[in-house]
C-alpha cells in the first residue's frame, strides 16, 4: 500500500488565521483533486477532514486528532486500500483514500468510525461514489455542545466560536491522555512478557524474585493507567514545571497506593511510575503545545522530562530503596537519568532499532535490555549484590550485547540462572526498557 508523506506533530508555531476565501479556494481544489482521483482510480474516495470551528484549522492538537482518525481509517480499511495522501495547511488537514470497497461498505465502515471513536464527532469522512456523488448518512449529526441537531445549532448560530474551541481542545486533550496512558500501560505488559529477562520476571519464571510474578505485574500495570492519563491531563494545561511536577508527585503516590493495593503491598512498578510518568506527562506538554522545529520527537519528550524533574522535590525523611543506595554507593539511579534526558533510555531504543532490522536468534529487544542493564547505575542491583554483584551485572551484559547477531537464548538463560543464583534483580534496567518500548510505541503512531 503507497503511503504518504509523514504527518507528525507539528512545530511550535504560530497559526495563522484562516479568511473564509481562503477557506472556499481550498474547497474549489480539493473538490477538483477528488474528481481527478476518481477518474484516475475509477473507484470509491474518501475524503478526511477535521470539522473545527474558528478562524484557525491547524494546531498540534488538532494534527493529533487528524492522526488519530488517520489510524481509524487505516485500522478500518485494512489492505482495502489503492491510494493514500495527506495534505496540511492553515486551511486545515486533509486525507484522500482511495479503496477497492464499495462505496457502500466504505459509508458503512466511516459511520462506524465517526459513531464509536470519542472524537469522532469531529471527524468529516465523506465518502464519494464513482460518479462523483459523496453518500450521505442516515441520520444527522448531533451538536457537541448540546446535542440538538448540528445543522440546527449552526443555522442559529446557538454556541459562540470560542465556546466550541474550548469543547473541541477539551475533547483532543482528553483523546491524547488516554492514548498516552495506554501507551504506558501497554508499554509495561510487552516488558514483564518479554523473555528470557535475565534475573527478571517473565514468562518464564519470577527471576531473583519470590514476592512476585507475572500476573502480579499485570495486575499493577492495570491499577496504574488511570494514573498515567492523570499525569498527561494535568500536563496538558501547562502549569509551570515546579508546579506540574508537584501535581505529578502527587499523583504518583496515589499511583503508588494503587499498585501496593493491587500486589497486597509488593513494589512491582514504583520505579516505573516516576520515570513513565515523567515521559508521559512530558509527551502530553508537547504534543498538546508544539514543539521546537528541527527537534525530534524523543528529543523533545526527553528535554521536556528533564526540565520536569530538575524540580523535584526530595523530602528530607526519603527513605526508598533509591534514596538508601545514592547515598551508599554515590549513583544517580532514576532521578539522575531523568534530570540527564533519559540517555540509557534512548541508547536501548537505538539498540532496539537497530537489531530490528536483523534476523536474530532472540527478541530485538532482549538487546535493547541488556544495553539498559549495561549502562543503568541500577539500585535495585546495588542492594541485592552490592557494587560487586551491580558491576559483575553490567560487565556480562555488555559482553552478551558484544556477541551482535550471534547472542543466542542459551546465553541469556545462562545469565538468567547466574542472576537467581547470585539473587540480583535489575529492576531499573527494566523500567528502562518499558520506557524505550514507550517513546518507540508513541514514535510509530506518529510515523
Amino acid at each position: 500500500m503507497p503511503m504518504p508523506g509523514v504527518i507528525l506533530l507539528m512545530p511550535n508555531k504560530l497559526y495563522s488565521t484562516v479568511e473564509v476565501e481562503d477557506m472556499a479556494l481550498r474547497r474549489e481544489e480539493r473538490a477538483k483533486h477528488q474528481t481527478e482521483l476518481i477518474k484516475e482510480y475509477g473507484l470509491p474516495l474518501l475524503c478526511f477532514t477535521l470539522n473545527i470551528a474558528g478562524p484557525v484549522k491547524n494546531s498540534p492538537l488538532i494534527g493529533f486528532a487528524f492522526k488519530t482518525g488517520i489510524e481509524l481509517i487505516k485500522e478500518r480499511l485494512g489492505d482495502s486500500i489503492v491510494h493514500f495522501e495527506l495534505f496540511s495547511a492553515n486551511t486545515g488537514c486533509e486525507a484522500f483514500v482511495v479503496s477497492e470497497l464499495s462505496a457502500e461498505e466504505l459509508k458503512k465502515r466511516m459511520l462506524e468510525i465517526e459513531d464509536t471513536s470519542p472524537i469522532g464527532r469531529w471527524f468529516d469522512l465523506d465518502v464519494i461514489d464513482i460518479s462523483g456523488n459523496k453518500l450521505s448518512r442516515s441520520e444527522p449529526r448531533r451538536c457537541i455542545i448540546c446535542g440538538d441537531m448540528a445543522a440546527v445549532c449552526a443555522r442559529s448560530r446557538a454556541h459562540s466560536v470560542n465556546e466550541l474551541q474550548k469543547t473541541t481542545n477539551a475533547a483532543f486533550a482528553a483523546e491524547l491522555c488516554r492514548l498516552l496512558g495506554r501507551l504506558g500501560y501497554d508499554a509495561l505488559i510487552r516488558e514483564v512478557h518479554l523473555s528470557p529477562k535475565p534475573g527478571l520476571v517473565d514468562e518464564l519464571n519470577s527471576g531473583a524474585n519470590s514476592d512476585m510474578d507475572i500476573v502480579s505485574f499485570e495486575k499493577s500495570a492495570a491499577a496504574i493507567e488511570p494514573f498515567f492519563v492523570k499525569m498527561a491531563d494535568k500536563s496538558c494545561q501547562y502549569s509551570s514545571p515546579a508546579d506540574l511536577m508537584s501535581m505529578l508527585q502527587d499523583i504518583g503516590k496515589k499511583a503508588e497506593d494503587a499498585m501496593y493495593s493491587a500486589t497486597d503491598g509488593v513494589n512491582t512498578h514504583r520505579g516505573a511510575i516516576y520515570s513513565l510518568g515523567l515521559l508521559i506527562s512530558a509527551g502530553a506538554r508537547l504534543i498538546a503545545n508544539g514543539y521546537e522545529s528541527g527537534v525530534s520527537l524523543i528529543e523533545g519528550i526527553t528535554k521536556h522530562a528533564a526540565e520536569l524533574a530538575a524540580f523535584q522535590e526530595i523530602p528530607e525523611t526519603e527513605c526508598s530503596n533509591g534514596a538508601r543506595m545514592r547515598m551508599l554507593y554515590g549513583v544517580g539511579g532514576a532521578r539522575a537519568q531523568a534530570m540527564n534526558g533519559f540517555p540509557a533510555v534512548k541508547e536501548a531504543l537505538q539498540c532496539y532499532e537497530s537489531f530490528s532490522k536483523l534476523d536474530t536468534h532472540v527478541d530485538p529487544w532482549c538487546y535493547a535490555l541488556l544495553s539498559a542493564m549495561s549502562l543503568t547505575d541500577d539500585t535495585n542491583a546495588l542492594k541485592r549484590g552490592g557494587i560487586y554483584g551491580a558491576e559483575y551485572v553490567k560487565k556480562h551484559a555488555s559482553e552478551l550485547l558484544c556477541k551482535g547477531m550471534q547472542l543466542t537464548e542459551a546465553d541469556l538463560l545462562a545469565f538468567d540462572d547466574e542472576l537467581i543464583r547470585l539473587n540480583i534483580s535489575c529492576g531499573g534496567a527494566a523500567d528502562t526498557l518499558a520506557c524505550a518500548m514507550f517513546l518507540y510505541s508513541l514514535k510509530e503512531f506518529f510515523r
